[in-house]
């Protein structure tokens, strides 16, 4: 027991690392990444298939399973070898989430410069040169706290209680509603089931998270409103990203808004301050993270 656990967490602070060192895809790792090649997947047989809510069902899978068997036959292939195993593990772990990026991007936004639009426009979906400076500071400190669920503390999670095909389900799983997942046309139909799983899969991490986020944000000599957090949670159309954003707004006593859609928190909009104050807090509601993940590792560990 003591062993698996030790191996485990090795492998998630081998992974850890590896983001810190090689944060961006590049060349080959890029065209084999399994986000890029599950997004190319599920595009080119969105282009193909008849867009019903079946078919949409349909490319989940085609576009999922193999990627996912893809990835973690290495493991299984070097059982008998635990050291290759253990790096190949930590190798695949390290395609399931990114926070060096996420935070190095948000860096470069919030030392301005004539490209600091280029790097938010990295961040967010939203056009952001329709955007005035506080919507797109708004937008970005929402991509923060909304990508720190999905990009970094949900795989983790999964890792800690499924290793990694956990969190290879979980990462592609997120691929397939960035690919497809949307409310209006041509994708309703074919990407519920994309949105739905998704929203299954991250229910729990995004509540998690959001605690997260309000003990960093205390951790870090703030004041979060607990009321404002309470009260704005559930305002997003998504089930999910309302929590995380709503505790970093309520983190920061400021007010998160996009146009048309929804309003979080009860201060001002953000400023530059704002944004630097966020991209601190998400560095501390990381570094728990990964204290969290490793705790419950061993306690999955003593478990089995």
């Amino acid at each position: 027991m003591a062993l698996a656990m030790m191996y485990e967490c090795i492998a998630l602070l081998i992974a850890l690392a590896l983001d810190w060192v090689y944060p961006r895809h590049e060349g080959i790792a890029y065209t084999m990444h399994p986000v890029h090649v599950t997004y190319s997947i599920s595009q080119s047989l969105f282009r193909l298939m008849p867009r019903s809510k079946l078919m949409g069902v349909a490319n989940w899978f085609l576009s999922v399973v193999p990627v996912a068997m893809a990835y973690i036959a290495p493991i299984a292939l070097l059982r008998h070898f635990w050291i290759a195993a253990l790096i190949a593990s930590a190798v695949i772990l390290k395609t399931t989430f990114s926070l060096r990026l996420l935070l190095d991007t948000a860096k470069a936004y919030s030392r301005g410069g004539g490209s600091m639009r280029c790097h938010a426009q990295q961040l967010v979906r939203r056009n952001v040169n329709e955007l005035d400076d506080a919507h797109v500071n708004s937008a970005v400190i929402e991509s923060l706290a909304e990508s720190l669920v999905d990009g970094f503390s949900s795989p983790l999670l999964y890792f800690a209680i499924f290793w990694v095909p956990g969190a290879m389900i979980q990462r592609l799983a997120n691929t397939m509603d960035s690919s497809l997942g949307y409310m209006d046309e041509p994708y309703r139909e074919a990407g519920w089931f994309s949105a739905r799983v998704d929203t299954v899969i991250n229910y729990l991490p995004a509540r998690i998270t959001a605690i997260i986020i309000l003990a960093a944000a205390a951790v870090s000599g703030r004041r979060p409103s607990l009321k404002a957090f309470l009260n704005y949670r559930r305002a997003t159309p998504s089930v999910n990203a309302g929590y995380p954003m709503s505790a970093m707004a309520a983190s920061l006593g400021i007010r998160l808004e996009k146009r048309g859609s929804y309003e979080l928190g009860d201060g001002r909009l953000p400023d530059m301050g704002d944004v630097r104050a966020a991209i601190r807090v998400t560095e501390v509601a990381a570094v728990m993270i990964v204290i969290t993940v490793l705790g419950l590792t061993a306690l999955v560990s003593a478990m089995r």
